[in-house]
This record gives structure tokens, sequence and C-alpha cells, in this order.
């Protein structure tokens, strides 16, 4: 089967949480079909697999769009473009299905083309996203995209990461959407040298939840560590402009690496400061993967399901996190062999997308 998917971004190479996803579902799918990746070209051509190609797409944004398209979610409204949405209808007559990846390509989906060979992956709910954004602006756009996002419901097949993404959605459970979590690629095996109090943060410091994230952590929890601990080391890891803004102890800006797993080996627990957002995070996963303890927030850990290597910390506000840290420190969890096997089994890519592809298999609503 030829499968199109229609992206406003190159997956690879997969350093930010969109194109991790993206990257992983091009893969899980050309494992079974020849799969085209439309989207703009980035630093690096894609995977070596035989069936998996890409093919260049020149993605603008329009700002009249705003004016022209007012009850249009502002993420969809900005790529209205009637030559792109032309050159994808024309392309849907040579594949088999195509799979729109996130909210905003879905500017591009032109009514003409079958409904049973779409699928849409939001995979996180961008209206959930505004909602628990404070302001009015968020709130108005909030009501602007579920709108759009319960229409795509009502007649494509739609899959997204969480339940909490899909009830945002779908309160009533009526259109059948998919839920297909995010997971992570096989590890390395070797054991870890944690540094003792050390611990790693991790994320793309451009994207608001997390440069906000980490700056709250730094305001209220990372003090409170430092008061108890004065050897507490953690490293901001990822790419992106630096967000701290200022030199504070203990702290080191490493930024983007070539090899995540360096750092992960030698990190006593990793932190998920996240206080707002929507669907599931890659890199909680990838940390466990990686065999290290999270302490996180609650919208960090939306998503994941409960295990021994995972706490979340109740909104007791900065003490609560501090301590659950501080406690961390204390003591070495480690998974136990069957459990992360287990783990990993469940997590894996080729499992967490296993609903997406049947959906994709199907060329139907669930």
């Amino acid at each position: 089967m030829k499968v199109l998917v229609v992206a406003d971004q190159w997956p690879w190479p997969p350093h930010q949480g969109d194109r991790v996803r993206l990257a992983a579902v091009c893969e899980v799918l050309s494992d079974k079909h020849q799969v085209t990746v439309l989207g703009t070209p980035s630093e690096r051509e894609p995977t070596g697999k035989a069936n998996l190609s890409a093919m260049p797409l020149k993605v603008s944004k329009r700002s009249i769009n705003l004016i022209r398209f007012p009850t249009v979610p502002i993420a969809v409204a900005l790529r209205m473009n009637r030559e792109i949405r032309r050159t994808v209808t024309t392309l849907s007559l040579e594949y088999d299905r195509i799979l729109f990846y996130h909210l905003k390509t879905t500017a591009w989906l032109d009514p003409s083309v079958p409904s049973a060979k779409v699928l849409i992956d939001l995979t996180d709910s961008l209206g959930l996203y505004y909602r628990r954004r404070s302001g009015f602006i968020w709130y108005l756009e909030a009501s602007r995209v579920l709108r759009w996002e319960r229409h795509l419901a009502q007649h494509y097949a739609v899959s997204v990461c969480s339940e909490h993404d899909r009830l945002a959605i779908d309160p009533d459970e009526r259109y059948g959407i998919t839920i297909s979590p995010n997971g992570y690629w096989q590890p390395p095996s070797w054991e870890r040298l944690p540094e003792p109090s050390s611990v790693i943060v991790v994320g793309n410091w451009n994207y608001y939840p997390n440069r906000s994230g980490l700056s709250k952590f730094l305001d209220e929890v990372w003090n409170r560590v430092r008061g108890k601990n004065k050897k507490a080391i953690l490293f901001v890891v990822g790419r992106g402009q630096n967000p701290v803004r200022h030199p504070i102890e203990g702290v080191h800006w490493i930024g983007e690496v070539d090899d995540l797993g360096l750092w992960y080996r030698k990190a006593w627990l990793a932190v998920g400061p996240v206080y707002v957002g929507a669907g599931m995070k890659t890199k909680i996963v990838e940390a466990l993967f990686y065999g290290v303890p999270v302490v996180a927030t609650r919208f960090a850990t939306e998503g994941i399901e409960p295990n021994p290597m995972l706490l979340s910390v109740p909104d007791d506000g900065p003490e609560a996190f501090a301590n659950a840290i501080l406690t961390e420190f204390t003591q070495r969890r480690l998974w136990t062999e069957p459990l992360r096997t287990e783990f990993i089994r469940r997590n894996s890519w080729k499992s967490t997308l296993a609903p997406l592809v049947s959906v994709m298999d199907r060329g139907e609503r669930s």
C-alpha cells in the first residue's frame, strides 16, 4: 500500500517532540507500506529504509489569512494555500492512504479527498493546550480549535496520544478517536554510572511550556533543593535559546548534544517541570527508556502508565517537588529486569503506534 504523510516539517533529524513522533510514524508505517513524506526539507535526508522516501514542500505562512478566515484556528489559517491544497489533492489520487500530521496540515485537506483514505494524527489536542493557558485570547482560540478538532473527528479517522486529549475533543466519546501513545526507540545496552545528586532536564527550549516550566522550576524549586543539598547539580540539555537567564548555583547549561544517552547515563534522576500543556511528553518516556528515575509534574506525566521509576508530584506547590527530588538523592531506584523489559516492549514505537497503523490498514474510522 502507498501512504502519503503530509507534514509541514521534516522529521529528520528527530530532535524535538513533534519530529520524534513524526519520524517514528514514518518508520513504523514503512515496515509494511511504501511511505512518502511531504514536508519542508531540513538538514538531513530520510533514513536508509527502502520503503521510506521524501518529497519537498515549500510551506509559507500568510498573516492576511487571519483576516480572510476569522473562524479558522490560527495555526490552520496561517497555512491556507490553494496551491499546496491542490498539490496534496492531486497527489492523493496516486496513494491509497493519506496521513495528515498535526492540526495545522488540515489547511490542505480538501473535501474532495475520500474520507476513507484519510487519517489525521493530531498527536495532542491543541484546543486542550490553549484552554489550559491563561488569558482571554487563549480562551477564544481554544474554542475555535476545539470546534475544528471536533469537526475533523466527526468526518475523518483521527488519532491522539492520550485519553486526556481524546476526551477534550470528544467528551461523549461519539467519534471513535484512536489513542496511539508516544513511545521511544530501543535504548542502548550499557550500565548506568549516575553521579550523586545530579539532575537532568531535557527539552526544546524554544517551546513555551518547556521554557516557562523550567523558569518556574528554577525560581521556586531549585533554590529549595540547593538549600538542603549544596552538591546538587542540574544539567539543562536541549536545543534552542538558553533559558537560564542568569547564573544560578548548581545549574549548567549544556545545550544541544549529539548523544543524549551520555547525559542520561550519568544523571541520578530526571525532572519534568511542565505546568501547562497537553499531549504526552516524549522526553519522560525517553528518560525511562534510558533507565533514569523521573520526578515530574502532573502535566508532564499525563498519558504515561504508572510505574515504579516515575513519580508524579501532587499539585502541592514547589515544596513537594523539592522534597521529592531530595528523597531521590538518598536512594537509587533501579528497574528490575522483567519490569524494564516489559516497559520497553509496551512502550516501543511499534507497540504504541499499533492502533494508528491498524486504522491506516483498514482505511476507515475505528
